[in-house]
């Protein structure tokens, strides 16, 4: 496997970030969907306390 090492003081920044930021992006994107299905199930078969305590 060919490790290169990324130098972000030479060359364009942008191509050497993105391999970072779609990780990030990904997982940010995947939290999301799971806190909207929790509170979905929740609302749907949990109480309205239980509603607030997902919701925080």
């Amino acid at each position: 496997m060919n490790k290169e090492k990324s130098d972000f003081t030479q060359g364009s920044i942008l191509k050497k970030l993105i391999p970072f930021m779609i990780p990030i992006l990904g997982a940010l994107v995947l939290q999301a969907a799971y806190g909207a299905v929790d509170l979905l199930v929740v609302g749907r078969f949990g109480s309205t306390a239980g509603l607030s305590a997902v919701s925080t």
